[in-house]
């Protein structure tokens, strides 16, 4: 008998839902096909990835720097005497925490990559939400 108390209940609740949800107006914006779409975007994503390999040749050159003066140090910690080697050794050490900042200053959140990425593409961004609120 209490079952037939909840179907009315029911029914009010399941029409109160449906009409809230009629209610609401749902856009959907594929930004996937902004970013593939828009040209903007396109030329920020390459500035972005020129930047980045630039980064990166720049810490590849430090680590060759640093692997050539390890490579000459065992061919000749021999025949060098015991300050040139530790001055090799402390050159060494000194490139690979130099990259190891470098890195860090770049690829570190709130580093030079975020900045760029902000700088360029804040812009874009921008342009995006106008054209946005101009197709509501």
């Amino acid at each position: 008998m209490k079952i037939y108390g909840y179907i009315p209940s029911c029914i009010v609740i399941l029409f109160l839902f449906t009409s809230i949800s009629n209610s609401q107006k749902v856009d959907f914006l594929d930004s996937d096909t902004i970013l593939e779409k828009f040209p903007d975007v396109i030329l920020a994503q390459k500035q972005i990835q020129c930047l980045v390999e630039g980064w990166k040749q720049e810490l590849d050159s430090i680590k060759q720097k640093a692997d050539s003066l390890e490579s000459q140090l065992k061919k000749n910690h021999l025949i060098w005497n015991d300050t040139e080697v530790q001055s090799i050794k402390k050159e060494i050490e000194t490139l690979r925490e130099t990259r190891e900042e470098y890195a860090r200053t770049i690829f570190e959140p709130n580093g030079k990559y975020d900045e760029a990425v902000k700088t360029i593409f804040l812009p874009i961004s921008d342009k995006i939400k106008v054209s946005e609120r101009h197709t509501d």
